[in-house]
């Protein structure tokens, strides 16, 4: 495995994919702030199997659908990093049902948490980037629903074919050492109940 010897920032990291990014980074060698939304044990579990490799490890509970809440998440988390090289963008909101029953609302909250909130930490953590010189990585955690749609999928498709675009606008624009890459399927996040993590 590569070593990295890097500060990471995982958004939904107690749980699921997320939790697995943030475990495997800190094996490369990592330093790990973890963001969960309501998963508190799971969330100090993590933090402290980190820990266990001999890497700093903080977990910071933060509800994305809040006012200012991505931003004061990524700020908080690049203060207690000092620094960050990576951010992984893997908290999600899952939900289906069928088109017609689908409401306004349900779908602007889809795209708040699965495209707008990335977008957010994204400008931030690039503008760190630019701002101390050096180079950062980016992945967003997205799901092969965006590229096929199925019944009942409307809410997770179209807001997971933004974070898509989203992804491959902003590493176009991208600076010339900050990568934006899209990277893996997050409907296996969403084997609880659970709409949001």
């Amino acid at each position: 495995m590569q070593r990295l010897n890097k500060n990471a920032i995982v958004t939904g990291g107690s749980q699921g994919i997320g939790a697995g990014i943030a475990i495997a980074l800190a094996k490369a060698d990592a330093n790990v702030v973890i963001q969960y939304r309501s998963a508190k044990e799971k969330a100090y579990s993590v933090v402290d199997q980190i820990k266990q490799m001999g890497r700093t490890a903080t977990a910071i509970q933060s509800d994305f659908t809040e006012k200012n809440a991505p931003e004061i998440f990524i700020e908080n988390a690049i203060h207690t990093l000092e620094t960050a090289d990576i951010l992984i963008n893997c908290a999600a909101a899952y939900e289906r049902g069928p088109f017609l029953d689908v409401t306004a609302d349900q779908f602007s909250w889809m795209q708040k948490v699965n495209v707008d909130v990335p977008f957010k930490l994204i400008q931030i953590f690039a503008r760190h980037c630019i701002d101390r010189k050096s180079s950062g990585s980016v992945i967003n955690v997205s799901s092969i629903s965006g590229l096929m749609p199925s019944n009942g999928s409307c809410l997770n498709s179209c807001s997971k074919a933004g974070l898509d675009m989203l992804t491959r606008s902003a590493e176009l624009e991208s600076i010339d050492d900050l990568l934006i890459k899209l990277s893996g399927d997050s409907d296996s996040l969403n084997n609880n109940e659970e709409k949001y993590i």
